[in-house]
């Protein structure tokens, strides 16, 4: 779908965008927004009904090694979602409307095809921070950057 497109891609993928300052904000505003997730799914999985979800266990049983685990769940939806949410959709509505309304928007389908609940308010809040990263830096690399961190840590550290 994203070479189908290329045309709307080239552009946002021609400057790096590292050296921006919006992305050294989005890369530290992870830190706090990876703390909230750390507490609030804690808080949620000690209510009853409500299971500690773990995707990644059942991989590692069946013996799946780190650097697998780390390109499935880390690499691949860095690119491709960020290709698909900030790259396209957010990019075709940018165009559209005014950009705080499309960042809201893309954050929002974001959140929806996650199809999680229980992590809706949470995976909103990552979609306007990696949104509003590609917006202010006018590239997708730091976004992608920025959401393959996030995924690692989440790897590493809460799915352990």
């Amino acid at each position: 779908f994203g070479a189908l497109h290329f045309p709307a891609l080239r552009v946002q993928l021609k400057r790096l965008g590292f050296l921006h300052p919006a992305a050294w904000v989005g890369l530290l505003a992870l830190a706090p927004l990876l703390g909230i997730n750390y507490v609030y799914h804690g808080w949620l999985t000690g209510l009853d009904g409500v299971a500690d979800w773990n995707p990644v266990a059942k991989l590692r049983g069946a013996g799946m090694g780190e650097p697998a685990l780390i390109f499935l769940f880390c690499v691949c939806p860095a690119v491709l979602e960020e290709v698909a949410f900030r790259g396209l959709v957010q990019h075709w509505l940018q165009a559209a409307i005014r950009p705080a309304k499309a960042l809201l928007l893309a954050s929002g389908l974001f959140m929806a095809l996650h199809f999680s609940i229980v992590s809706a308010p949470y995976l909103f809040a990552v979609g306007m921070l990696l949104g509003w990263t590609k917006w202010k830096t006018g590239s997708l690399y730091p976004a992608m950057a920025i959401h393959f961190i996030h995924n690692l840590v989440v790897l590493e550290l809460f799915w352990r």
